[in-house]
């Protein structure tokens, strides 16, 4: 279904859509898994009249702050290029419906059927930006449903030569910090645009992590100065550099940390991510009281230092942003 939710107050591009829930990936870092279903049991998502109606301009109350349309990220929970896809067909009908709209859309995927033909042939006439997930060879032990790294490797290939690849340097892990900077020269061999990263969250307890918001994450005493060497060794094989780490997104090539720039594609730039670290942009419906569904729909009450009822969504945004666990969460507070 098309949705958004919590990244509303964090992501440029917080519009998520999926042709499945659950995933056949089997991942064991798996952020899915706490998301209050059996990730392992996948059906398909009846998503295709939703999708329909979000590039078609029927937007709803759901999406009532946006001036314009946004780009879809499609693969926000499941990924659309799972075995299941070979009977459905969900995703090949999502494609044709983008296509038709030539509608900007970013696939985040470990699913080598995206580089078969009848894909490949919708990937290279649409309006996309690939994401593939891969970290280095030594991770395939936790995605065993999964490509390994090296069948991710030529898919990028594959599709690269079409439309810009960003590789998702993600759940990054500091032991693999030296196998990951050497793989950034393949990257750049095979025609990837650029990385973006993102050091692992866990819901329990974890030696060497430390607490942040609802996750147990690794402290920017050990990530910055990995991040700093992998962008510098990006910069020195031609590719960009993303940071996906809400704490360090500044250090990234773009606040948008999905590897769209310099596209035109339209981004939500109200949002945390620009009140710190650059120039929020808040439209005229982010303007208008009771155009605050999203936030009600992303449970994001908690955070709120004021009752939703009412409030603007420029008003919600900027009571966030003040928070002490806005402030935490985004690393203003104590450079941990």
């Amino acid at each position: 279904m098309i949705s958004t939710g919590s990244q509303i107050i964090l992501c440029d591009v917080p519009i998520r859509y999926d042709t499945y829930r659950g995933c056949s990936h089997a991942c064991s870092y798996c952020f899915g898994k706490g998301k209050g279903f059996d990730i392992s049991k996948v059906k398909a998502d009846n998503s295709l009249i939703s999708l329909k109606k979000y590039v078609g301009g029927q937007h709803g109350k759901l999406f009532d702050w946006m001036d314009k349309p946004l780009p879809i990220h499609f693969g926000g929970m499941s990924d659309p290029f799972q075995p299941l896809e070979g009977e459905t067909r969900l995703t090949y009908q999502s494609l044709r419906i983008l296509n038709a709209a030539n509608f900007p859309c970013i696939i985040s995927t470990k699913g080598k059927l995206i580089t078969s033909p009848e894909y490949l042939a919708l990937i290279k006439d649409g309006n996309y930006v690939v994401q593939i997930s891969m970290l280095c060879s030594d991770m395939d032990k936790y995605e065993k449903g999964a490509p390994n790294y090296g069948e991710r490797l030529k898919m990028a290939e594959a599709i690269a030569k079409h439309k810009r690849v960003v590789v998702r340097l993600q759940p990054f892990l500091p032991q693999y910090f030296a196998q990951i900077l050497r793989n950034i020269k393949s990257l750049s061999d095979v025609g990837v645009f650029g990385v973006t990263i993102e050091g692992l969250k866990l819901k329990k307890k974890t030696k060497g992590m430390i607490k942040m918001g609802a996750d147990y994450v690794f402290p920017l005493t050990i990530l910055k100065p990995m991040y700093e060497q992998i962008k510098e060794q990006a910069h020195e094989c031609g590719l960009r550099f993303y940071s996906a780490e809400n704490r360090l997104r500044a250090m990234g090539d773009d606040l948008c940390c999905c590897g769209i720039d310099g596209l035109g594609w339209n981004t939500n730039k109200g949002n945390l991510n620009h009140i710190y670290y650059g120039t929020p942009e808040f439209g005229d419906n982010m303007t208008i009281p009771k155009n605050n569904q999203a936030f009600i729909n992303g449970n994001q009450s908690t955070m709120m230092m004021h009752a939703v009822k009412g409030k603007t969504y420029k008003e919600l945004m900027e009571s966030i942003s003040r928070s002490k666990a806005a402030y935490s969460m985004m690393g203003k507070l104590l450079d941990h």
